[in-house]
């Protein structure tokens, strides 16, 4: 659906106040433009259908960040509790769960935290890049609870057209980028599935478009153990029936879903993370610099993995251009 089509159900919607409910998740290819709710605004629709407008097809006004976004918000006259719908909730508790308005992904609570990073000596399969050591996450954030999906990606490239297949530049993306798309038509029946083949600047252009960023190499190992200190968040020996299936739906989500709510953090694809891949002990040493030189770290192995891969501690890396059908990613805010 284009934004014509788009402003036309927003139309819908101001002419007769309807509930936003009927304007269903999949009618909104695009986010919500200035123009559109510019619209809803001085039409007087109600705050909370407005929210609800927000949550179902997001919002982008091209501001660089959330607080520009804010900023423009007010400034276009919504109420407060419009303006509320941007932010995360406050004072959340660990496990609290928002939907993010830009990418309408949801997200959970992480606290910060100590946690044993790498792998002892006795885990097998480990590698000699796993050092164990402590590390830390001091600060608080909100998780992506699933890897970013076609359809999540899809609205990124409708709304950044210099990220389209064919108009990404070759030294931030290889000839592979979204193999699968046929232009901006990713495959049929894969609307959930994790996007692939995304480098490591594309995927983090969609983290910033979405207000987020990715995770550096610990806060993703640190999240993904969710407070475990085994080879695998549910235990040292691997059980095929926490890794994903292609099948899995309700049901294997539950199974996959580690102690903090994060699904197939492990098993689905391996994850694109901000940092360098450097030797351990993680350490503030510039890794974490988008403009530092050298392969980024990938982590969380794919479904189609030996065990061995699938491990919390285990390592990889590419190079930050480089497309792979099995690597995704998720961000945190």
């Amino acid at each position: 659906m284009n934004r014509l089509i788009f402003s036309a159900c927003t139309a819908i919607v101001i002419a007769g106040l309807v509930g936003v409910a009927s304007v269903r998740q999949t009618d909104c290819d695009t986010p919500l433009g200035e123009g559109d709710f510019r619209q809803l605004i001085s039409a007087g629709v109600p705050p909370v259908r407005i929210r609800q407008l927000i949550v179902s097809c997001g919002i982008d006004f091209g501001a660089p960040d959330v607080a520009a976004l804010e900023t423009r918000v007010r400034q276009l006259g919504a109420p407060t509790a419009v303006v509320a719908a941007l932010f995360p909730p406050d004072s959340p508790s660990g496990g609290a769960v928002w939907t993010s308005p830009i990418d309408r992904r949801k997200m959970t609570f992480v606290p910060s935290g100590q946690f044993d990073m790498g792998s002892p000596a006795g885990e097998m399969g480990r590698d000699e890049d796993e050092l164990p050591h402590q590390s830390r996450v001091d600060v608080a954030m909100w998780v992506d609870v699933w890897e970013v999906t076609n359809s999540a990606y899809r609205q990124f490239v409708l709304s950044r057209p210099e990220w389209q297949k064919g108009l990404v530049r070759s030294e931030l993306a290889d000839s592979g980028y979204l193999k699968s798309w046929d232009g901006n038509t990713f495959p049929k029946g894969t609307d959930n599935e994790p996007v692939t083949s995304v480098s490591w600047y594309a995927a983090r252009a969609y983290a910033a478009w979405a207000g987020k960023r990715l995770p550096s190499e610990a806060e993703w190992e640190y999240v993904a153990r969710a407070g475990t200190t085994t080879a695998y968040w549910w235990g040292d020996a691997f059980d095929p029936k926490y890794v994903r299936q292609r099948e899995d739906r309700d049901d294997g989500e539950k199974r996959r879903s580690n102690p903090w709510g994060l699904i197939d953090v492990t098993g689905g694809v391996w994850e694109w993370t901000a940092s360098v891949f450097k030797a351990y002990p993680f350490v503030s040493d510039g890794r974490d610099d988008p403009r530092a030189p050298g392969k980024r770290a990938v982590r969380g192995g794919a479904s189609t993995n030996g065990a061995q891969f699938l491990r919390l501690a285990n390592r990889n890396s590419a190079e930050p251009n480089a497309t792979s059908e099995s690597v995704g990613f998720r961000c945190v805010q």
